[in-house]
């Protein structure tokens, strides 16, 4: 009689456990932490605009904690919660948009007509002393 210990996946293994509190990561350290391969990372890199490592000089992926962090959930929604790379997608992109929601539309929009008027009236006053310090041939003023 053999021990089954589940189905194995391939580029899976057990996540290390928590983030070590350091702010950069290189992509061996994320694949030990979260217990996927580097392959998958790269991958998921594709799919999930919350991960966004940047590149090192040297062209090596440098993740931060909250790349780490958004792995890690990412992973227990498809492992252990069975989503699909789409459905995890749409539930991720939901969470951000109503927590970074401290704006409507209507007040972005109203801050950003606010901007263009007083660039209005500033350029405005610049045209006016402008015409000011010409004289009649269009040219400037001799002082």
């Amino acid at each position: 009689m053999s021990l089954r210990r589940g189905p194995r996946r391939k580029g899976l293994r057990p996540p290390a456990g928590d983030i070590p509190e350091k702010l950069f990561f290189k992509i061996g350290e994320v694949s030990r932490i979260t217990g996927l391969a580097p392959y998958v990372l790269r991958y998921w890199e594709t799919e999930f605009p919350q991960i966004r490592p940047r590149k090192g000089s040297g062209g090596q992926r440098i993740y931060r904690r909250e790349d780490v962090a958004a792995v890690l959930e990412i992973r227990r929604m498809l492992h252990a919660e069975g989503y699909t790379i789409a459905g995890a997608r749409r539930k991720l992109g939901r969470g951000r948009a109503s927590a970074g929601a401290g704006e409507g539309k209507r007040e972005v929009v109203a801050k950003a007509q606010e901007g263009l008027r007083d660039l209005l009236t500033l350029m405005e006053n610049t045209d006016s002393r402008r015409a000011d310090t010409r004289d009649d041939s269009g040219r400037g003023a001799v002082r």
